[in-house]
């Protein structure tokens, strides 16, 4: 493979990863508002479609079971937690909201901290996520039990703290995106600047 078509490849590469992001981000925007709407965990449990992606959470209680994911080759480094709510004074025979709602904590570096940070809020503000998933089998049983729930297709998962996506962002990304197509298309059909060759060496010595 030419020196060309590799660099192309790479750009593509860059490209697809940029086209990812900005396609992760948009349906957010489209589907929310920068100001967090404020609703009561019954209120959210109660559509599988929130009008706002974008919320503040009241009225809750953080459930006693919760679930934290590892990585590494010895899975002792913790990557992020999932913590299912209740309804506020609800106790293991209250019924619970129609679809179960998930607090996702993110790249918990110092897990301790961080999730007592989290579960000592009243309110909770995030971005509400294409739900349960990439989460290992292990800890998927776990969180089951801990929602008492068959499945978690159905589940609302806030991430929380994410920040709403900006439009000039998403924008920005795609832009970048269709750069890294077109001087890819470009890399790949240029054909390779031929290498200068040393000229022959003129023998100037005369026989007699």
């Amino acid at each position: 493979m030419k020196l060309n078509q590799v660099f192309a490849l790479f750009l593509v590469f860059c490209g697809l990863v940029a086209l990812y992001m900005g396609g992760f981000e948009l349906p957010l925007w489209l589907n929310g508002n920068a100001t967090p709407s404020v609703v009561t965990l019954e209120e959210l449990g109660s559509s599988a479609t929130p009008s706002n992606v974008h919320v503040t959470i009241t009225d809750f209680e953080f459930s006693s079971l919760y679930v934290v994911e590892t990585s590494g080759r010895d899975r002792d480094d913790p990557k992020r937690a999932w913590l299912p709510l209740n309804l506020q004074g609800s106790t293991q025979f209250s019924p619970e909201p129609l679809y179960p709602v998930i607090v996702l904590v993110d790249d918990i570096k110092a897990p301790t901290a961080r999730l007592q940070d989290v579960t000592s809020r009243t309110q909770l503000t995030g971005i509400i996520t294409s739900g349960v998933t990439g989460i290992r089998e292990e800890a998927k049983n776990k969180l089951l039990k801990a929602t008492k729930q068959n499945n978690l297709s159905e589940a609302i998962v806030l991430e929380i703290d994410r920040p709403f996506p900006e439009l000039k962002t998403i924008v920005l990304t795609f832009l970048m995106a269709i750069a890294f197509f077109g001087v890819a298309a470009h890399a790949a059909y240029s054909p390779e600047t031929p290498t200068e060759e040393s000229p022959e060496e003129i023998d100037e010595t005369f026989s007699p």
